[in-house]
């Protein structure tokens, strides 16, 4: 899942843009996020997201920033599995915030503390 949206997030961002990943856990919740500055979706076509071999292509993307439309909709659908919700906000030419909104019990809460305090090198 994250690596999908990673993934689109570095793949849609212009060279020198950011790519941001947090987590944020709440009760009941543990959200984790990706947002960058990149080229957006427009409005119109955030309705066609996570459906399979349905690639938003926008004006605004290079040629060579072409997908298959499979990433989203198959995490997505492990997202949905997992009983949680993938939630897209997004504006052309000003980025786009990606949120994976997963159930938080005692068992996540321990397992999100533990990969909280563990440092990933990219």
């Amino acid at each position: 899942m994250t690596t999908a949206l990673l993934h689109n997030a570095i793949k849609f961002s212009h060279a020198g843009g950011e790519v941001r990943l947090r987590c944020d856990k709440r009760t009941g919740v543990f959200d984790l996020i990706v947002e960058d500055d990149g080229v957006g979706i427009a409005r119109d076509a955030m309705t066609r997201i996570g459906r399979p071999f349905e690639p938003i292509e926008e004006a605004t993307t290079s040629s060579s920033a072409k997908g298959s439309g499979l990433g989203i909709a198959i995490a997505s659908s492990l997202i949905e599995l997992h009983g949680g919700r993938l939630l897209i906000d997004s504006e052309v030419n000003q980025g786009t915030v990606a949120r994976v909104r997963l159930p938080c019990g005692p068992r996540v809460a321990t397992a999100a503390a533990y990969l909280a305090r563990r440092q990933v090198s990219a």
